[in-house]
């Protein structure tokens, strides 16, 4: 990865990585480190917490959720639920 270009949280094995943004206008020009990343790395999930309104998705593999939706997301399981199946094999 570029230096200088950082991201908030790596889970796992670089399987998620999330980004943290205060805006609800997420744009692929804030995400130059998550995108470089996505692009060394190939992690299974790349998502970016916002206080956007809607899901989303910048480019073909950047999520862009709101953070209660997050939230929910991470509660039910679907956020780390890969780590799980994955443990089991």
């Amino acid at each position: 990865m570029e230096f200088g270009l950082e991201v908030d949280f790596v889970l796992g094995e670089a399987e998620v990585v999330i980004e943290v943004k205060g805006s609800n206008q997420i744009d692929g020009t804030k995400l130059k480190g998550l995108k470089a990343f996505v692009e060394e790395f190939k992690p299974r999930k790349a998502i970016v917490i916002s206080t956007e309104s809607r899901v989303r998705v910048i480019g073909q593999e950047i999520e862009v959720l709101p953070w209660e939706e997050f939230l929910r997301q991470l509660w039910d399981g679907e956020v780390i639920l890969i780590f799980r199946l994955k443990s089991m094999v």
